[in-house]
């Protein structure tokens, strides 16, 4: 079959399905969050406290993998918990529901690298105790083949972390901006 006979084919079994309008009319939103926290680094570079609020997200990825001894996470009012605080349905959207929750936590884990004067990376190793979740980040570190710098460096670099559902991940990112245009890549 050619391509083009492909996708005649491929666009007459998917009729009937729903428009892209309509998908996006029909579908569920994935809900608005509030995120706060508050945390405590001491003068070893080790997090001694975190206090981690959430606001409409539920609790999905919310458990911090970093060996925190004094932590406390807690959900107000999330997708499936008490009265609806959103004017619409809300739900996982094209992915599970955790996103917010790790791009929270992971945040608040570069202030404290900053605020402990030490580079994302290292900071990250010396606060994880889980051997396996150690080797995912050291094995992401050597894949993504950069130095992490302290923060401000100039670079753009980024780390987050979680642990969903017994599925351990690591992932990692460059960013850069061209200072003339704007363009990010």
């Amino acid at each position: 079959m050619k391509p083009f006979d492909m996708y005649s084919f491929l666009i007459c079994v998917m009729e009937g399905t729903n428009t892209r309008k309509e998908e996006f009319f029909y579908n569920s939103f994935r809900p608005a969050a509030v995120l706060k926290s508050k945390s405590g680094v001491d003068n070893n570079g080790k997090i001694v406290h975190l206090d981690f609020d959430i606001l409409f997200a539920g609790t999905r990825s919310s458990q911090p993998v970093y060996n925190i001894p004094h932590y406390r996470v807690r959900s107000f009012r999330g997708q499936r918990e008490g009265p609806q605080a959103h004017p619409f349905n809300v739900g996982a959207w094209r992915g599970p529901g955790s996103n917010s929750n790790v791009f929270g936590m992971e945040s608040q884990i570069d202030i404290m690298a900053e605020g402990a004067g030490m580079d994302p990376l290292s900071f990250r190793m010396k606060n994880l105790t889980d051997k396996r979740m150690l080797r995912v980040l050291k094995a992401a570190a050597d894949k993504f083949g950069h130095s992490f710098s302290k923060t401000p460096s100039g670079k753009g670099y980024g780390i987050a972390l979680t642990d969903y559902l017994g599925t351990y991940l690591a992932a990692m990112a460059e960013v850069k901006v061209d200072k003339n245009s704007g363009d990010v890549q």
